[in-house]
């Protein structure tokens, strides 16, 4: 669908409106304008291979293994894949938890111009039959223990696609693993595609535009959807963080552009320098099968030479030893993985001083867990805003500047937005006024994975239509406040469950929170708050009414409150509200029964 010659004129005017004052509000020398020479991830990685060959690609808490020796894996898999008839294009399942493997098996798809889609590792045979139904896909690799779900799903769809099965302990130059006896005819080992006979870099061009990944929505408002992700989107939004991030790592990841360019982003003076710098390394606690873990990981490592730190598990005593031992200078991390770590460094006294930058997702950071965390590190905290759809952030707060409590910043470099009404979506909103937030940029799709209809719902013209409430107040930055899905609806006035949690997690005693709607005969809906509280903690469900009435209009506050000993998650650790609403479907027609 597109936008009318008077909307676009609104939109452009709207944009005149904004533009100096997001320039303003950036760090010094960090420019508005993004990266014009675009390279695709394979000419990355071979860069990043030539200036970081000896550096640790990969770094666990028992080892590290260094991009030559990765890069030399990743060429025999993409060969191997070769001599076993995929071509560029085809389509790679990928179900793996964050692994060695899983970095050598993006950096092989990349090189060979295979497209990896990325799944979630314990995915039903149902779903894993679906991802390979959808992308037609050649390949599926899966770990040992989920094998039989994947023989199960290519059972079930008839697929004719080569199964990889990595084994337990797969890792490092020699693969040194134990022979998978339980491998049938038609299946190979990673271990042995990563040591095939061929070594060399894999004859193929790859395209900016080459779609490099497909990843699905989370699926948490409706049917998970395919967005596919080119090599250009992606290259671009790993653009997006460097720029935002070099005031704190000058010169950081400038070997992807020309010097000209670099020194267009305000890189400095002696980019030769920096560019000789052992890049800073990443701290992975978010799945790199998904966009913002592939961002915060992989291509992290590929674009830049930094380091992916893998813990051992996402359990938060080994996130806390991996940051004590490893000492990553950067996390991309989540309000609640953010809590739970600082609280357990707390503590146990752990040493959280290696980190130089924290960029938080799927929410603003509550100010209470800011002043948390602030006790143990002088980190900068930057809020990313994005989706899937978007391949990485379209909002980021400076790193330095900050921003304004609860908010997620202003637009990314060469990314525009605006907040339109959400009758008609063609009417550009002014300071303080709620919406839905609309953008556009390099990193966001053209559309979705065959499904032209909900492209058409939700790209106009190039801009994105989020499904999001937001404002922007009269500086120009930009507050999120909830799904539009999410609004609740009492009485008429639209409360936002996102607006209820804030006050809820700065309550003492309140470790998580989570509310939603639920059915109310005499106001339609009234909000219903999920609370896990802090051990220990002698509070009721009233006083916890009693505090929301002392920080919200009536309306607004929770008619109900239930604790909870964990807020259910999805696959990318945000709170499941999709679980919390079935939970209480269940219990309304087990009342009604």
């Amino acid at each position: 669908m597109g936008l009318s010659a008077s909307t676009s004129l609104a939109f452009e005017r709207a944009l005149a409106h904004w533009e100096p004052l997001w320039q303003r509000a950036y760090d010094e020398g960090v420019s508005r304008r993004g990266l014009r020479t675009v390279p695709s991830l394979k000419e990355c990685l071979a860069e990043t291979v030539r200036r970081h060959g000896g550096d640790p690609c990969v770094v666990m808490p028992n080892g590290s293994f260094t991009f030559a020796q990765v890069n030399d894996q990743a060429c025999r898999i993409a060969n191997g894949f070769a001599a076993r008839g995929l071509s560029k294009g085809d389509a790679v399942v990928a179900a793996l938890e964050d692994s060695v493997a899983l970095v050598a098996l993006f950096m092989a798809c990349y090189k060979g111009g295979f497209v990896v889609v990325g799944t979630d590792a314990r995915s039903t045979a149902c779903e894993l039959a679906e991802r390979l139904a959808e992308c037609r896909a050649r390949a599926i690799v899966v770990d040992e223990v989920h094998a039989d779900a994947a023989r199960e799903a290519l059972g079930g769809v008839g697929a004719d696609a080569l199964m990889v099965v990595v084994a337990k302990g797969f890792g490092g130059p020699a693969c040194s693993v134990s022979a998978l006896d339980s491998l049938r005819e038609s299946e190979v080992s990673l271990a042995e595609l990563a040591t095939y006979p061929d070594a060399s870099e894999p004859a193929v061009s790859v395209s900016p535009n080459d779609t490099a990944v497909i990843i699905f929505t989370g699926g948490t408002t409706g049917k998970s959807k395919g967005c596919p992700l080119t090599n250009a989107m992606l290259v671009q939004a790993q653009a997006l963080f460097q720029q935002v991030l070099q005031p704190v790592f000058p010169g950081y990841g400038f070997p992807l552009v020309p010097e000209a360019e670099a020194r267009a982003w305000g890189a400095g003076a002696d980019i030769a320098a920096s560019r000789c710098a052992v890049p800073p390394s990443v701290l992975v606690t978010s799945p790199m099968v998904h966009a913002y873990g592939l961002d915060l990981g992989v291509n992290w490592a590929v674009c830049s030479g930094g380091a992916a730190v893998l813990p051992e598990s996402l359990a938060v005593a080994d996130v806390v030893h991996a940051i004590a031992k490893v000492r990553p200078a950067v996390w991309g991390s989540v309000p609640a993985m953010l809590a739970r770590v600082t609280r357990e460094a707390e503590a146990q006294g752990c040493d959280l001083s290696s980190l130089a930058a924290v960029v938080v997702s799927c929410a603003a950071t509550p100010q209470e867990l800011r002043c948390e965390f602030a006790r143990l590190s002088s980190a900068r905290i930057v809020e990313d805003y994005g989706m899937t759809e978007t391949s990485g952030p379209v909002a980021l707060t400076p790193a330095l500047a900050g921003t304004k409590l609860g908010a997620v910043g202003v637009p990314a470099p060469s990314t525009d937005i605006l907040v339109v009404d959400m009758e008609t979506g063609a009417r550009p909103l002014g300071a303080g006024e709620r919406g839905e937030v609309v953008f556009r940029g390099p990193q966001v799709i053209e559309g979705y994975l065959d499904a032209p209809a909900e492209t058409e719902r939700a790209l106009r013209s190039g801009w994105l239509y989020s499904g999001d409430v937001g404002y922007f107040d009269e500086d120009g930055t930009l507050f999120v406040v909830d799904r539009i899905k999410d609004v609740v609806l009492v009485g008429g006035f639209s409360v936002f469950p996102r607006e209820i949690d804030e006050v809820l997690y700065a309550h003492p005693d309140v470790v998580e929170a989570c509310t939603i709607g639920v059915p109310d005969e005499r106001s339609g809906e009234r909000p219903k708050s999920f609370v896990v509280l802090r051990e220990g903690a002698c509070v009721t469900e009233q006083d916890i009414v009693a505090y929301c009435h002392e920080h919200l209009i009536a309306y607004k506050c929770p008619k109900y409150v239930e604790f909870i000993d964990a807020i259910p998650k999805t696959f990318l650790s945000k709170p499941d509200k999709k679980a919390l609403r079935k939970l209480e479907e269940r219990r309304r027609e087990a009342r009604q029964k």
